[in-house]
């Protein structure tokens, strides 16, 4: 007998791809206030599977990586910021 499986993983990617603003603006609202949304964010989903691809464990812990512009970041203090979703 063939099971087939529920794929949830892919529209909770496309729910969160199509809503992202208004999920940090609910679940983080101080993340959310510290982005500068005239400027799209930009979705890494190619530098996300480069990191999986090369991780010595399969259990993944992110499935969606973006980069977005901050308001309390300057040039001189920039560093890169990981933001745990889940």
């Amino acid at each position: 007998m063939n099971q087939t499986t529920a794929n949830y993983d892919e529209p909770w990617k496309e729910a969160l791809s199509e809503y992202f603003e208004a999920f940090l603006c609910f679940f983080f609202p101080e993340v959310h206030q510290l982005i500068d949304w005239t400027k799209i964010p930009e979705s890494l989903e190619k530098e996300l599977k480069r990191i999986t691809a090369s991780a010595k464990t399969k259990k993944r812990f992110a499935d969606k990586l973006y980069s977005v512009v901050s308001y309390q970041l300057s040039v001189t203090n920039w560093k890169q910021v990981a933001i745990p979703l889940l």
